[in-house]
């Protein structure tokens, strides 16, 4: 037990022993072994909130978008994971799947075919898929105008085999021939088609390929003549010659020409087909076959101006259109005509106008005037100035020319150097004018002579000699303009109002008396000379006093009354030429009634307006417009009409 004690009292004074020297150093002044460097503090302003705070959205959506994140990149890595795996299963083994990549299609023929003649085009397809391919079929589509070698007559538009079942790494091969026409350097082309179906599946599949070639040397060969300056209005003749240059007859062939604006066909040498001034048969053209076609014109144009002709030979062939025009062409050709300043021009007026076509008055006289000039830097000598008018409608005691003579045995005005001295040396740059009229026949002649569409065609003729030198050689100057003048016809409207007679019973006392109402018939009626009146109307208005009683005759008229304006309107849909002439005059009449007041008493009362007439000339387009004074109680054109039944009484 002692030993134990002096076993814990040694240890304590150990202790204290230790401590105390640490003890004795903490408390040294100068710090002893623990002595350091001092810092100065400073003051830091640190926000700390005073409670819980929740999370904020902000932060919440930086989170979730940090899943997203990672959730799209473990979908992507799976996928492709997959995608890998089921590539491998395709690669590495068989499937039932077909790939239209593995799949083909070559075509081989020539590059230029020469229209006309048979070409042909070999066709190879090639399954490279790993499974064989069901109900297939070989489509060829070719172009228009292709026809069948077999039966050259028959078009061919499509080729179709039906193939059956391709095995896999197997080659289909099919040969197709076609005789293909066009315009000599067209492109064209046949589309190849493989339509196919896999197994277990009714979706149809199709793999296409295009194959294209140039059409060669035409299997007709075109040739345009005609003039390549013209002076405008003069005669001009254009001649087609077309030559077969294929193998084979080509059936139905057509020739097509596309005039310029400004030519004015007159003829054609063979005729063409009827209802067209443009298109003509040729039949078959047997090989080396040859066909002629000539068209005679007037061109008309502004100096300077181009104008072009466009002519077409090719096949005609069932298009579901009774008209002839060409459906496959085979050859394409254009002619290119450019007008010319006359030599000697003419500026020509025509009543008032310089147009080419201009309407007039019937029977009426029509100035015109002539204004020439020398346009050559050379002399043109012994000038004849001519104007040839032609039209049954024309008056010939009524045609005078200054200076000039009118040759009545072929309807021609003359100037020359006898009658104008002016026309014998014309220098450069020489101008001059001559005048001149005429007139027609009437037009609204009783005697039973009309005129259908009438009009006078007028062609102005110069001629004359140019002088040579050195820049320009002699020879013979003409220069031709024409003209037409229509004729407006001449449309006489009548009115009148009648009691006694006429196609609808009247009632009432006559002379009108104030307080009793008496009916009115109003007849209207239209004469029409030469040509036919599109859309006209007559109308008048009507006093408030009167009342619209209607009732026209013939009753399939139409004459309508408008309450409002107070206006009796006749519609019609044309007025044909002749009426009243060759055929029976147009006519309406419709009833009013009127009662007289005490202020009309003695008096005799208007019971329409002025009557007035309005329509279009269809030869022409004039519009036509003439009017009658209005109608009265002073019934004059009533037959049994009495003078004492004009004024209103008491």
């Amino acid at each position: 037990m002692g030993h134990n004690s002096r076993v814990i009292s040694g240890t304590n004074m150990e202790n204290d022993n230790s401590l105390g020297k640490v003890e004795r150093a903490l408390n040294r002044p100068d710090g002893g072994i623990f002595r350091r460097k001092r810092t100065h503090l400073h003051e830091d302003s640190i926000d700390v909130p005073s409670g819980w705070e929740a999370p904020t959205e902000e932060n919440m959506k930086k989170q979730k978008r940090v899943s997203g994140v990672r959730l799209v990149f473990l979908v992507a890595v799976v996928f492709f994971l997959g995608a890998l795996a089921f590539s491998s299963f395709l690669f590495l083994g068989k499937t039932n799947v077909v790939s239209g990549d593995k799949i083909s299609i070559s075509v081989n023929g020539p590059i230029a075919v020469k229209g006309g003649e048979v070409a042909t085009f070999e066709i190879m397809i090639a399954n490279q898929n790993a499974i064989e391919i069901e109900l297939a079929s070989l489509v060829v589509q070719f172009p228009a105008g292709t026809r069948d070698p077999a039966h050259v007559e028959r078009p061919l538009t499509r080729h179709r085999r039906d193939v059956g079942t391709v095995k896999e790494n197997q080659v289909v091969r099919e040969s197709v021939k076609g005789i293909f026409f066009g315009e000599t350097g067209s492109e064209q082309e046949i589309v190849v088609e493989f339509e196919y179906r896999t197994k277990g599946s009714n979706a149809i599949f199709v793999k296409s390929k295009t194959f294209s070639f140039l059409v060669g040397e035409a299997p007709v060969a075109l040739l345009v003549m005609a003039p390549k300056d013209i002076n405008a209005g003069q005669n001009l003749k254009v001649s087609i010659e077309l030559s077969s240059q294929s193998t084979e007859t080509l059936s139905d062939m057509l020739a097509h020409v596309q005039y310029p604006p400004g030519f004015v066909f007159e003829r054609a040498e063979p005729v063409p087909v009827a209802g067209s001034n443009n298109v003509w048969r040729l039949g078959n053209l047997s090989p080396g076959a040859e066909r002629t076609v000539t068209v005679y014109g007037v061109m008309e144009g502004q100096e300077e101006e181009v104008k072009t002709f466009h002519v077409t030979a090719g096949a005609g062939g069932n298009t579901g259109d009774t008209a002839a025009k060409v459906v496959v062409p085979y050859s394409t050709v254009s002619h290119t005509v450019n007008i010319k300043r006359p030599f000697v021009s003419m500026q020509t007026v025509v009543a008032g106008s310089i147009d080419e076509v201009v309407s007039v008055e019937g029977a009426q006289i029509v100035n015109g005037s002539i204004a020439w000039k020398n346009n050559l830097p050379t002399r043109v000598m012994d000038g004849e100035l001519l104007v040839r008018i032609r039209g049954s409608v024309l008056d010939a005691r009524s045609v005078s020319a200054s200076q000039g003579f009118y040759r009545s045995s072929d309807s021609t005005l003359l100037w020359n150097k006898s009658t104008a001295s002016e026309l014998a040396i014309m220098e450069p740059g020489a101008s001059g004018s001559l005048t001149f009229s005429f007139a027609s026949q009437p037009l609204l002649a009783f005697s039973g002579t009309t005129f259908r569409n009438p009009e006078l065609d007028l062609e102005f003729v110069f001629v004359g000699t140019r002088v040579a030198d050195a820049t320009i050689a002699g020879g013979r100057v003409e220069t031709v303009v024409r003209r037409k003048v229509k004729f407006n016809t001449v449309t006489q409207l009548g009115a009148r109002a009648v009691h006694h007679v006429g196609p609808i019973a009247n009632t009432g006392p006559l002379p009108p008396k104030v307080g009793e109402e008496t009916t009115y018939t109003i007849i209207w009626s239209l004469v029409n000379s030469s040509n036919d009146v599109t859309l006209p109307t007559v109308r008048a208005t009507l006093p408030s006093y009167i009342r619209f009683i209607g009732g026209a005759s013939p009753a399939d008229e139409k004459v309508q009354f408008d309450s409002r304006a107070g206006e009796v309107v006749w519609d019609m849909e044309s007025v044909k030429a002749g009426a009243g002439l060759t055929v029976p005059v147009r006519e309406v009449a419709f009833q009013i009634g009127f009662t007289p007041s005490v202020s009309q008493a003695n008096l005799v009362i208007p019971l329409t307006g002025d009557v007035v007439f309005s329509g279009t000339d269809d030869f022409t387009k004039a519009r036509r417009v003439s009017s009658r004074p209005g109608l009265t109680t002073e019934l004059l054109t009533d037959a049994k009409s009495q003078e004492g039944e004009y004024r209103v009484r008491q």
